[in-house]
């Protein structure tokens, strides 16, 4: 879908914004999944390597769904009715940016020497399903407005 003069509609271009969020979630929980008994360093290094490719899409994301062209002013001008859920999904954003940071922060103290993994571990676990609560937050909210499935391919 396109608008006039050739520019990528606000839905499409947040279903590919979904798709590295999703893409770098799914690295993220393979991450989260492997043992770190003994290999800290490994892990912590993986670890941060993945959550930073995460960091990277989520602001990508929200750059996109809060610019003035961006996916919440389409929803606000095409389905004003649905304010109080764009608003809070607006402020889930800002509650991920700070669940990634905390994330980052606690795998980077997880390094050798540090605090254990678990503490790690279980941050990033937190900020999988805030991740993950937002996307079908969001997925709802698209769907009500459009009667539109955003993970669906054209």
């Amino acid at each position: 879908m396109d608008q006039p003069g050739g520019s990528p509609h606000g839905l499409d271009l947040t279903r590919q914004r979904r798709i590295g969020v999703r893409d770098a979630l799914g690295e993220v929980e393979t991450a989260l999944a492997t043992a770190a008994g003994g290999r800290a360093e490994t892990w912590v290094a993986t670890m941060s390597e993945r959550l930073a490719a995460l960091e990277d899409a989520w602001h990508r994301h929200v750059e996109q769904a809060e610019s003035p062209e961006g996916l919440f002013a389409q929803l606000m001008d095409d389905a004003p009715r649905l304010r109080n859920r764009v608003d809070r999904l607006r402020k889930d954003h800002a509650t991920i940016n700070a669940a990634i940071a905390n994330a980052r922060q606690k795998v980077a103290a997880a390094a050798p020497g540090g605090k254990p993994v678990d503490q790690a571990r279980e941050a990033v676990v937190g900020l999988l399903a805030a991740l993950v609560r937002h996307r079908y937050q969001g997925a709802e909210v698209v769907y009500e407005a459009y009667n539109v499935d955003i993970e669906a391919g054209d």
